[in-house]
């Protein structure tokens, strides 16, 4: 159940087992653009939610809990035979 005022939506939760009720916040978003140049497809680490970024350049709003591990990946580079080809973050915050 969803219960909400003039400023913030909240979520109802129901412990039947006590008969109480828990107030839950709804998740933070963040969002976030992908560098990636094609199509996107990516779970959630922690949400366990799926984000299909549909072309580079994309950008979607991203449970803030998922988002330190998705900045962590890089794509292109090589590291090989003394290339100076760095690697580019797959994804950036959008402020």
């Amino acid at each position: 159940m969803e219960i909400g005022n003039s400023s913030k939506w909240v979520s109802i939760i129901e412990d039947h087992d006590e008969g109480n009720q828990v107030k839950q916040e709804p998740p933070v978003s963040v969002w976030l653009r992908s560098n990636y140049p094609d199509r996107l497809i990516v779970i959630g680490s922690v949400s366990g939610e799926r984000y299909e970024f549909p072309r580079g350049d994309s950008v979607l709003q991203v449970d803030e809990r998922d988002v330190p591990e998705m900045l962590t990946k890089y794509f292109g580079g090589n590291s090989c035979c003394g290339s100076n080809v760095r690697p580019l973050p797959k994804f950036v915050i959008v402020e």
